[in-house]
C-alpha cells in the first residue's frame, strides 16, 4: 500500500548502500536511503507515534498506523550527539507529517559529507519502492514497503 512520505531533512538523497555504517549500508535493519542534509531541522516524515528517542538524541523512530516503523539516524560523527541536538518529541507522542521533531546546531552543516549522512530505514521491511520521486527533496514522495 503506497503512502505519502516527507523527507525528514532537506538535502541530497541517495540509496542506503551509501551509508557510512555497514549495518545500514547492507540493509540489515531494512531498506531506506541516506540524506546529505543542507538543513538542520528534522521533521516527521509521516503521521505516527514516536517509538524511540535514543539517549544521545541522534536516533528517533516513528511507528505509522499501518505498523511500519521508520528510524532516523542523524549522522555518524560524535559531534552530532547530545546537547547539539534539541529533541522536541518524546516516546508515545502523536505526530503529524511535517511536525518538527528535532533540530541540531546549524554550524554542524559544515561537517564533512560522511559525518552528517542521515540514514532513514524502514525497520524490518524487505523492500522499499519509490513510486513517485519529486524534483525537490522538500516535496512529498509516494513510497511502498513490503
Amino acid at each position: 500500500m503506497p503512502f505519502s512520505f516527507l523527507m525528514p531533512l532537506r538535502g541530497k538523497v541517495s540509496d542506503v548502500s551509501s551509508s557510512p555504517d555497514p549495518t545500514f549500508a547492507k540493509g540489515l535493519l531494512g531498506p531506506g536511503f541516506v540524506i546529505h542534509p543542507d538543513d538542520h531541522v528534522v521533521r516527521a516524515p509521516v503521521d505516527g507515534i514516536v517509538e524511540l528517542v535514543y539517549p544521545t538524541r541522534h536516533v528517533m523512530a516513528i511507528r505509522m498506523e499501518n505498523r511500519v516503523s521508520i528510524m532516523i539516524h542523524l549522522g555518524f560523527d560524535e559531534r552530532l550527539r547530545g546537547d547539539v541536538i534539541e529533541v522536541l518529541v518524546e516516546p508515545g507522542q502523536i505526530l503529524r507529517q511535517g511536525d518538527i521533531m528535532a533540530r541540531f546546531d546549524a554550524s554542524l552543516l559544515a561537517l564533512p559529507f560522511e559525518a552528517l549522512a542521515t540514514t532513514v530505514v524502514f525497520v524490518q521491511k524487505k523492500q522499499l519502492t519509490i513510486r513517485e520521486h519529486p524534483a525537490e527533496t522538500s516535496a512529498l514522495y509516494s513510497l511502498e514497503v513490503e
